[in-house]
């Protein structure tokens, strides 16, 4: 099974289905529904589609499809880790450190740097 997706793998019955069955063609369905895109049309500048291309010559992605799919996760985790970013600063202000936060955050500091095998 070299074509084999690396994520859906598939298995070979080592029995073949009954002429008469659907059950061979579903589960073919099947595999392929699984890995299955949507197209989304949209339009780029030409400037945008020469950046994109620019990035499918420097081997970043193998299409431009891939390149688009690359940044549409990328913007996503982006945008992400700034919700996180601004939850721990917003519970910072809401909750400052005291000196005695910092007072032993140093000495565990100091504790764990006398720990090291150095």
């Amino acid at each position: 099974m070299a074509n084999a997706h690396p994520y859906y793998p598939t298995r070979r019955r080592s029995v073949p289905y009954p002429a008469n069955s659907t059950t061979s063609w579903q589960c073919s369905t099947t595999r392929i529904l699984i890995g299955m895109t949507t197209p989304v049309p949209t339009r780029f500048t030409d400037e945008e589609l020469v950046m994109i291309d620019k990035l499918v010559d420097n081997g970043i992605a193998e299409s431009r499809s891939a390149v688009i799919r690359r940044g549409v996760h990328h913007l996503a985790d982006s945008v992400n880790r700034a919700r996180v970013g601004a939850s721990i600063a917003e519970s910072y202000r809401e909750q400052p450190q005291t000196p005695e936060d910092d007072e032993l955050a140093m000495a565990s500091a100091i504790a764990m740097t006398e720990a090291e095998p150095w």
